[in-house]
C-alpha cells in the first residue's frame, strides 16, 4: 500500500506531529510505502525514518491577485497530481484546510482514495457562506473524513457523516512515563501559540485576580505566536512581569510541566487539543473552557478528573482555580486524568487509523 500525507509543512503542531507518528508507525508495521509532500518548502521538525519519502512542491506565499492565485492552485494541483500518478499512490490523507483543497482537486477522477483529516471545529474555520459551501464541497468530494470530535463530524452533510469516523489525536509515550509528584509547584501552565484563538488574554485576567488571594503563584505560558508584544504589555500594565512568564516554546514539555499545580486551558474553540491531553496525562489538574467543537468535554469529566468552564467566563477560571486549591482535588483530579487518558496511547490510536484507512481503501 503506497500512502501519501499533505499538509503544509511539517513544521511543529499538532497536526505535524500526528503525520509523523502515522507516517512511521506505517512504514515500519504495516510494510507500506510512505510518501509526506508539503506545500511549502522545508523540512520536518519531526523525527521521520529514513525509509519515508519527503517532498515538497515548494509553492510561494505572497501577496497575490484573484487571477494569480487561480494560476498557482492549477500549476500547483497539477504538479501535485503528476506526482500522484508517478508514484502510484493508493490513498492522499490530507491534514488542513489548504491541503485537503488541494488534494480534492488533484485526487478528482483518478484511481486514488482521498481522506481529510479535520482538525478544528468546523464552524469557527469556515466562517464566510462562501468558505462553508467550499469546503462542505471538498468534502463531500473525500472518500473519508476523519474528525477528532462528534461535534464537528456533525457539521457536515448526512453523506460526509455516514462515511467519516471519529478518531481523536494519541498522546505520546514519553508523557505516559513520568515520576510520581510528591509535592507540586506552585505554578500554574498553559501550552499553546500565542494567538486569538488560545485566548491568553483571559486567562492573564484571571491569574491576576486568582493571585490577589494566591500571591505565591506563579503562571507560564509556553509557546509563541503572533500575540507575544500584546500580552507582554497587558502583563506589565497588570504588574505582573514577576509572576506571570512568557518563555517561549521550550525543549522537553513533559519536565516542564509535570510537577504543576493546574493546567489552566481557555481557547475559544479547538478540535481535540494535544497540550491539554498531554497535560491530563501527567496528571496535572486541569480546568479548560468547554468550547466548540467539543474535544475537552470529550476527555474531561467535569469535576471527576478535571473542571469544564463556559468559554471566556473569566470569574467561573477564577473560581475553578480556587476550588482546586480549597477542595484538596490536587490529587483526586490527577489520579482520575492519568485513567482516563490511557485510551489514548499511540497503538491505540494507530491502530483505528490503519483500520480507517483499510476500510476506505478495500471500499469500491
Amino acid at each position: 500500500m503506497k500512502i501519501l500525507f499533505c499538509i503544509d509543512s511539517m513544521t511543529k503542531g499538532g497536526a505535524e506531529r500526528v503525520i509523523s507518528n502515522l507516517a512511521n508507525m506505517f512504514v515500519n508495521e504495516a510494510n507500506s510505502e510512505v510518501y509526506i509532500l508539503t506545500l511549502l518548502k522545508g523540512d520536518s521538525a519531526y523525527q521521520l525514518n529514513d525509509k519515508i519519502h519527503f517532498d515538497s512542491l515548494k509553492i510561494k506565499e505572497g501577496k497575490k491577485n484573484i487571477l494569480e492565485k487561480i494560476f498557482s492552485v492549477l500549476k500547483n494541483t497539477k504538479s501535485m497530481r503528476k506526482y500522484i500518478k508517478r508514484n502510484s499512490i493508493d490513498v492522499v490523507i490530507s491534514f488542513l484546510p489548504r491541503a485537503s483543497w488541494y488534494s480534492a482537486i488533484a485526487t478528482r477522477g483518478i484511481n486514488t482514495k482521498l481522506i481529510i483529516s479535520e482538525r478544528n471545529d468546523p464552524a469557527s474555520i469556515y466562517k464566510s457562506t462562501f468558505q462553508r459551501k467550499m469546503y462542505r464541497l471538498i468534502y463531500n468530494m473525500a472518500n473519508g473524513v476523519v474528525f477528532q470530535t462528534n461535534d464537528a463530524k456533525a457539521f457536515f452533510s448526512k453523506k460526509v457523516q455516514r462515511d467519516s469516523v471519529v478518531i481523536s489525536n494519541p498522546v505520546n509515550d514519553i508523557f505516559f512515563d513520568c515520576k510520581n509528584v510528591k509535592e507540586r509547584k506552585k505554578t500554574i501552565v498553559n501550552v499553546g501559540r500565542l494567538s486569538e484563538q488560545k485566548n491568553h488574554k483571559l486567562l492573564i485576567n484571571a491569574f491576576a485576580d486568582f493571585s490577589s488571594k494566591y500571591p505565591d503563584y506563579k503562571l507560564i505560558i509556553y509557546g509563541e505566536g503572533p500575540l507575544r508584544n500584546e500580552l507582554e504589555k497587558q502583563i506589565a500594565d497588570l504588574k505582573l512581569n514577576n509572576k506571570i512568564l512568557l518563555p517561549g516554546i521550550v525543549d522537553n514539555i513533559k519536565d516542564k510541566i509535570y510537577d504543576s499545580s493546574m493546567f489552566v486551558f481557555t481557547s475559544d474553540y479547538e478540535g481535540m487539543p494535544n497540550s491539554l491531553m498531554e497535560a491530563m496525562t501527567l496528571g496535572i489538574p486541569c480546568i479548560s473552557t468547554d468550547c466548540p467543537c467539543g474535544g475537552p468535554r470529550e476527555i474531561i469529566d467535569d469535576g471527576i478528573n478535571g473542571i469544564l468552564v463556559p468559554v471566556n467566563d473569566k470569574d467561573m477560571i477564577v473560581a475553578s482555580m480556587k476550588k482546586i486549591i480549597e477542595d484538596d482535588l490536587l490529587d483526586s483530579f490527577s489520579e482520575n486524568a492519568k485513567k482516563k487518558m490511557k485510551d489514548y496511547k499511540i497503538d491505540i490510536i494507530n491502530k483505528k487509523w490503519k483500520e480507517y484507512i483499510d476500510f476506505i481503501i478495500g471500499r469500491k
